[in-house]
């Protein structure tokens, strides 16, 4: 049987006065927690793509605005039309649907928590899955 906000809800406890707008609270934060995710992954999208395409190169030096040569490390100068894909097909589409799920799951999770106390729990729970 599942409790959550619909039995708490028909309560009319002081104890359960505060529990809808906690829930509806945290199930926003939950959401805005993913939406930051999805948002870091449509970056890397797009930093994956200013790359530009031919054959791989990676190099120790990136050029400044004013045309000299600072290293820092490698970095990514050409990218290759497979590699291109290949990342976007093994890390990109699997973090959108992993953050999709997440936030779906999530979000059930916290709705059918059956206290208070469980409700608090389960949002700080979720902040470490994440």
């Amino acid at each position: 049987r599942q409790s959550g906000i619909v039995e708490v809800v028909g309560r009319s406890d002081s104890l359960t006065k505060g529990y809808p707008a906690l829930c509806a609270l945290s199930v926003f934060l939950w959401l805005v927690t993913i939406m930051q995710d999805v948002r870091a992954n449509g970056r890397f999208c797009a930093a994956l793509w200013a790359v530009p395409r031919g054959h791989t190169l990676i190099g120790q030096h990136i050029s400044t605005r004013d045309g000299s040569s600072v290293s820092r490390g490698p970095s990514i100068v050409m990218l290759s039309h497979v590699r291109a894909w290949s990342t976007v097909f093994f890390v990109v589409v699997p973090r959108f649907l992993i953050a999709a799920a997440l936030g779906y799951c999530g979000t059930r999770y916290l709705v059918y928590s059956a206290s208070m106390s469980d409700l608090l729990l389960n949002a700080m729970a979720l902040a470490f899955v994440k």
